[in-house]
């Protein structure tokens, strides 16, 4: 991977996108609240995973990852300062009231600002992570675990470990470290998010902050962007019987709206047996398992806890993909991702 190392913002910003490559140098800027909009960097064709680290610091900030027409990952709104009960409860007040944010773009050619529309935005509780304090009840490094479900237009349960409320594509247990400054809280301000890019195309992001209240400062401390393909596999129950599916995402990391083939060569696209007409449900019982990089073996990673889609899970957990059949108008696409736990 590549990286975009130190790129501070705290005014907006809209990049062209064919100007930054994802190894660009550092960039500074300095201002007020806003809505801003960085067509950050070029992605390339690459097919991979692509992270942002972002610092909120004690005024909260909202920060967003869109990509191929949909937000794929959403901190909500996060910063150190909402640790406190009292002063959470004052910014989801003051912040529940703004409904317009200044939009500012900026021309990396040129070097050059100029100040674009008022933004209409909304905010409610369910724009925050549930308060809690350092090491509380809602950390990064725990989550629902009984039953998950996720498809094409909506989730039930946390489909990623270590999100909560509305919270998406926020990476478990970062910042890592440890000692008084070590944070766990859903809430701190140091978030890193995170997507997996499946296809060649776009290959651009737009990265979107929302800076809601006066007196707002954040960074983006790094990009890392995929630089290739890397083909996967998973061993299905497909109706009792074990098949093979192939993807361009690890295991863990599929999700509704991509594509399983029965080949290697992706040329296929996987139709199961005939539960209905329409879509197949299948069972993974092995395939890539969330380590960096990802290695291949059972769903079962440490003798008491199951892996599903980026969750620890307790023993007995099934792991489902609900796949579109070749009668489909999109044959081998997931439809839907299901976890379930029976103990």
């Amino acid at each position: 991977m590549s990286n975009l190392n130190f790129f501070r913002v705290m005014q907006a910003s809209n990049f062209d996108a064919q100007s930054i490559p994802c190894n660009a140098g550092s960039v500074t800027f300095s201002g007020g609240n806003g809505y801003y909009v960085a067509q950050a960097v070029v992605l390339g064709k690459g097919i991979g995973p692509v992270t942002c680290s972002f610092n909120a610091q004690s005024v909260p900030d909202r920060f967003r990852i869109y990509w191929s027409g949909s937000t794929v990952a959403d901190s909500l709104v996060v910063g150190d300062g909402l640790k406190s009960p009292s002063t959470y409860n004052s910014y989801t007040s003051s912040i529940s009231s703004v409904s317009n944010l200044t939009t500012f773009n900026y021309n990396y050619t040129n070097n050059a600002w100029s100040t674009g529309s008022a933004q209409s935005v909304s905010y409610n509780s369910a724009s925050f992570p549930p308060q809690s304090a350092d090491n509380g009840n809602f950390r990064r490094d725990n989550g629902d675990t009984g039953f998950v479900q996720w498809n094409l237009s909506s989730s039930i349960g946390h489909p990623q470990y270590g999100n909560w409320g509305a919270q998406r594509g926020v990476v478990p247990n970062f910042p890592v470290g440890s000692g008084q400054n070590y944070s766990q809280s859903c809430v701190e301000g140091n978030v890193l998010l995170s997507f997996y890019k499946h296809t060649k195309f776009p290959t651009t992001f737009d990265i979107i902050i929302e800076g809601p209240t006066g007196g707002t400062a954040w960074d983006l401390f790094s990009v890392s962007c995929p630089t290739g393909t890397t083909l996967h596999s998973s061993s299905v129950s497909d109706q009792g019987t074990l098949r093979t599916i192939f993807h361009t995402a690890p295991t863990f990391d599929l999700r509704p709206g991509m594509t399983v083939y029965s080949d290697d060569k992706l040329q296929h696209p996987f139709s199961g047996s005939a539960e209905n007409p329409h879509d197949t449900k299948v069972f993974i019982k092995s395939g890539s398992l969330p380590t960096n990089p990802p290695t291949t073996g059972p769903l079962d990673v440490s003798g008491s806890k199951f892996v599903c889609y980026n969750n620890p899970f307790t023993p007995w957990t099934e792991n489902r993909l609900t796949i579109s059949k070749g009668s489909s108008s999109s044959p081998g696409m997931i439809r839907a991702i299901e976890c379930f736990s029976f103990v």
